[in-house]
C-alpha cells in the first residue's frame, strides 16, 4: 500500500510538471509551434480531511476515504496541420486506492486506440475477527493437543451457563482481526478502425481482477441443522473479456456483428476448514471439511443486428444472439474422512460436470406508417434456454450425519418463451 502511494505521488508530481510546462507561454509555446501540436491541459489538486466517527465500512465502501491528497490531471493534444492526429491523457487520484488512468491516441475519422486502468476498493467490514489461521486455501485451528481441548469445549454442555462461558472464553482467546474487503482492478485496451465510410471495426480486451478477503457461511458436510461457521476466505480471480465487432451502414440498411468472449479463472478451487466441534474423524463427524469455490467457466456470445427501410414508410429491425456457457472443473468433495466411501466421481465415473448451456434470443420489430395518422407496430421475441448438462447422480459421496441418502442428482432445466405483441395507434390512441 505504501509503495503504491509513493509511486503514485511520483507519477502525480511528474504529470503536474508536464501540465504546468504546456501552460506556460514562451519556450513551451515555441515547442508546440515547431512540433505542429496544440496541447491543452488542466490540473485539479486538493486534499480531504474528515473527523469524527469514520470506522464504518459503509462510509468507505467504494472509495479511499483516508485523509490526504486528491488530484486529477488532464492533457489533450491535436496535430494542427496536415495530419489530424490527437491524444488524450488522464490521471485521477494516483496516490490513492481509488485511482484511475486512461489515455487515447488516434486519427480523426480513421482510428482510435484507448488504454485505461482503474481500481475500485470494496470495504466489507473494518471490525471483523476470526478464530482461524489462513494457510493458502486452508483455514486452520491450532494443532493437538489444543485442538482436542477446543473440540471438548464446544461440545460439552453448551446449553449451560458454564458451558457458554467456556465457549466464549475459547473464542476470545482464538480471535484475531481480519480485514474483509477486496479491490477490483479493471484494465482495458480497445481499437476502433474506420477504413471506409460506413464501415467500422472494433477490437477490445478487458481484464477484471478481484483480490482480497470476503465472508462466507459454511456448514459441516451432511449436517442439516448443525452450526454454520462464518469463514473469511481469500479470493483472487480474473475475468478476461474479448470483443470483436464489425458494422456496415448504408442509407437504407445496416448490419452489425459482434462477438464477446468471457473467460473466468479462479486461483482457488476450494477451501479447507477445521471443524471446531471435532478434533478427529469419526463415522458421524468430520474433523476437516471442504468448501468449493466459484469454478472456472467461459461464455461466448455471437450477436447479429440489422435494420432496413422498406416501402410504405416501413422499417424493420432484427437481432439474433446465441450464447454458449461452459464449465468443466473437477468435482469438489468433503476432504479427508476415511470413514466415508469416496470415489471423487459421480456414479457414472465422471470427474467433472461437463456443464453446457446455450441461450438463443431473437427479436424482430416492424414499424410502419402507411398514412400520416396511423402507425402500426409489430414485435416478435423468442428466448430459449438449452441445458445440455449431463445428469449426475452421487450415491457414495454425499454424507448425511449417521447415514447416506440413496442418491443426490442435479436438476435439468430448459425453457422456451416467445411473445408477439402488436399495436395500432391513431390520433394519440392505441389498440393492442
Amino acid at each position: 500500500m505504501r509503495r503504491t502511494r509513493r509511486w503514485g505521488a511520483v507519477a502525480l508530481a511528474g504529470l503536474v510538471v508536464a501540465c504546468l510546462a504546456v501552460a506556460v507561454a514562451g519556450p513551451a509555446r515555441a515547442a508546440q509551434d515547431v512540433l505542429d501540436w496544440r496541447v491543452d491541459g488542466s490540473v485539479e489538486a486538493g486534499g480531504m480531511y474528515s473527523f469524527g466517527e469514520r470506522s464504518s465500512s459503509t462510509f468507505e465502501k467504494y472509495r479511499d476515504m483516508d485523509n490526504g491528497f486528491l488530484g486529477e490531471i488532464d492533457l489533450y493534444g491535436e496535430k494542427t496541420k496536415d495530419s489530424p492526429y490527437f491524444f488524450e491523457l488522464r490521471a485521477k487520484n494516483p496516490a490513492r486506492d481509488d485511482q484511475l488512468y486512461d489515455g487515447a491516441f488516434g486519427r480523426f475519422g480513421l482510428f482510435r486506440l484507448d488504454l485505461s486502468w482503474d481500481r475500485t476498493p470494496h470495504v466489507l467490514s473494518n471490525s471483523a475477527a476470526t478464530i482461524y489461521q489462513q494457510n493458502g486455501d486452508a483455514l486452520l485451528l491450532p494443532p493437538q493437543p489444543l485442538r482436542g481441548t477446543i473440540a471438548t469445549t464446544f461440545t460439552t454442555a453448551p446449553t449451560t451457563a458454564t458451558g457458554r462461558a467456556n465457549i466464549s472464553a475459547t473464542i476470545s482467546g482464538l480471535l484475531r482481526p481480519v480485514g474483509l474487503g477486496f479491490n477490483t482492478d479493471v484494465g482495458k485496451a480497445g481499437l476502433k478502425l474506420t477504413p471506409l465510410e460506413g464501415l467500422r471495426f472494433e477490437l477490445e480486451y478487458k481484464n477484471i481482477r478481484r483480490e482480497g478477503t470476503r465472508p462466507i457461511g459454511a456448514q459441516m458436510a451432511g449436517s442439516t441443522s448443525g452450526p454454520v461457521q462464518e469463514l473469511a476466505i481469500p479470493i483472487e480471480n480474473y475475468t478476461n473479456e474479448f470483443t470483436v465487432g464489425a458494422e456496415y451502414a448504408r442509407q437504407n440498411w445496416g448490419l452489425q456483428f459482434k462477438y464477446i468472449g468471457s473467460l473466468f479463472t479462479n486461483e482457488f478451487q476450494g477451501y479447507t476448514w477445521d471443524t471446531p466441534t471435532a478434533a478427529a474423524n469419526t463415522a458421524t463427524t468430520n474433523a476437516r471439511d471442504r468448501l468449493s469455490a466459484a469454478p472456472d467457466n467461459s461464455a461466448h456470445t455471437f450477436n447479429l443486428t440489422g435494420t432496413a427501410a422498406l416501402p410504405l414508410r416501413t422499417r424493420v429491425n432484427g437481432t439474433f444472439a446465441y450464447t454458449m456457457l461452459r464449465q468443466d472443473q473437477d468435482f469438489e468433495f468433503s476432504s479427508g474422512n476415511p470413514f466415508l466411501v469416496r470415489t471423487n466421481t459421480d456414479d457414472a465415473g465422471r470427474r467433472s460436470p461437463d456443464a453446457q448451456a446455450n441461450l438463443v434470443l431473437g427479436n424482430i420489430l416492424v414499424t410502419s406508417r402507411p398514412i400520416n395518422s396511423v402507425t402500426v407496430t409489430a414485435r416478435y421475441r423468442y428466448f430459449e434456454y438449452q441445458n445440455d448438462t449431463p445428469s449426475a447422480t452421487f450415491t457414495n459421496d454425499v454424507y448425511v450425519g449417521v447415514g447416506r441418502r440413496p442418491d443426490r442428482r442435479n436438476r435439468e432445466t430448459s425453457a422456451t418463451r416467445s411473445r408477439t405483441p402488436a399495436s395500432i395507434s391513431r390520433g394519440g390512441r392505441s389498440a393492442c
